[in-house]
């Protein structure tokens, strides 16, 4: 009947059938909750209802006997059909979303690992090494497959076997993050300094994070000799709040040498809890001076510069305190500077001042010499004139 006098049922059907399927294409997109069985039993349900009352455009007794003997299997078995195959149209749908998803997920994290330049192990409790990713040129203590499934007391050096399986217990206890440092000595690279962050990698499974840090730490160790070495101590302060009408600014170390701390003959630890000691330690006679020095640098916010005395112990000791503001990424300033101690400059001013004022008191004494001796002469001089004419006098 569809190829004949059904054709114009048939095209209805198939166009009305498509447009309820378009909309609720749509639908389902805007609501996701239209794609539950009941949702897709009404939708069923809807399209079948139509292509019943389409059955009407059969011609004559043909649309009578199609609804009496087809009918209920539309109204009541096509729609529960059609809920079944389009709820598994979208468990398979869901399942293709989930496999595209995985890959792409699967492709980016191996990217991301590719891109890595930290070597990553995966251990066991037990301390086995389960797997590696080293990125590519990576130079490895073995390669991987000698110690693959393998204890670390295994494969390590005995010290740093050890160090591992106390970091892996302490994970396992803590269930959180242990940075730690060692060193290891690498065929055809000597003895590098790594840096490993150790975490929690599900129920019974350890992810270590390590790299290479043997540049930084040889740049480290340089910068702690030219510290260390130095005859200026070297400080960083930064302002903890707004300066008050009087008084000493509030100030705080974000570094200090320890040469800073022996000049100034504070320990470390004073110097951070207590900023103010240092001010204390001002001889009182200086104290406001440094004090404006001080307000006067974080008004302008310029180069701060101030020469005194501190009382270190039983010693008067004279420092030069110089730094520059500079400000940080976060846009934070801070005064970066140096402290000299420049109490033999200052010993040597005094004694060349003590030297010169007795040289010149010399001088002075040289002078009236000289003054007292042609005084004396002249003195000299009238009184031989006198005595001169005294004689002649006499001798008449």
């Amino acid at each position: 009947h569809m190829g004949g006098s059904g054709t114009a049922m048939g095209v209805m059907v198939i166009l009305s059938a498509s447009a309820l399927g378009v909309l609720g294409h749509f639908l389902r997109r805007r609501h996701p909750g239209l794609t539950a069985p009941l949702p897709l039993l009404g939708l069923g349900l809807l399209i079948h209802l139509v292509m019943f009352l389409l059955m009407a455009l059969l011609p004559g007794p043909i649309s009578g006997t199609a609804r009496s003997q087809i009918g209920p299997v539309v109204l009541l078995g096509y729609p529960l059909v059609f809920m079944l195959m389009g709820r598994l149209f979208l468990e398979l749908e869901q399942h293709f979303l989930t496999e595209e998803a995985l890959r792409a997920s699967e492709t980016r994290n191996r990217a991301l690992l590719e891109a890595m330049p930290d070597l990553m192990f995966l251990f066991s409790r037990d301390g086995r090494i389960l797997d590696v990713q080293a990125p590519s040129g990576a130079t490895l203590y073995a390669p991987p497959e000698s110690f693959l499934g393998r204890p670390v007391a295994e494969v390590l050096p005995p010290d740093l076997a050890a160090m591992t399986q106390g970091k892996l217990a302490e994970v396992d206890a803590s269930k959180q993050a242990v940075l730690y440092e060692y060193d290891l000595q690498l065929p055809l690279r000597g003895t590098c300094h790594f840096e490993s962050r150790m975490v929690p990698c599900g129920p019974d499974a350890f992810l270590a994070l390590v790299r290479d840090i043997t540049d930084l730490q040889e740049s480290r160790n340089l910068y702690e000799d030219l510290i260390s070495s130095t005859m200026t101590g070297i400080y960083r302060v930064h302002a903890t709040g707004a300066s008050p009408d009087s008084g000493m600014p509030p100030l705080a170390y974000d570094f200090l040498s320890d040469r800073y701390c022996e000049l100034t003959g504070i320990p470390r630890a004073t110097h951070l809890s207590d900023p103010g000691s240092l001010t204390r330690a001002i001889h009182p006679e200086d104290q406001e001076d440094w004090i404006l020095a001080n307000r006067r640098a974080l008004a302008s916010q310029d180069r701060f510069a101030w020469e005194g005395r501190l009382l270190v112990g039983n010693e008067v000791r004279w420092l030069r305190f110089e730094s520059r503001r500079r400000f940080l990424p976060d846009g934070r300033p801070v005064w970066t500077g140096v402290v000299l101690d420049v109490s033999d400059r200052r010993r040597a001013e005094a004694e060349r001042q003590e030297m010169e004022r007795r040289m010149l008191h010399v001088q002075k004494l040289e002078s009236l010499g000289v003054l007292a001796g042609g005084m004396a002469h002249d003195f000299n001089n009238i009184r031989m004139a006198i005595l001169g004419h005294a004689d002649l006098a006499a001798g008449r």
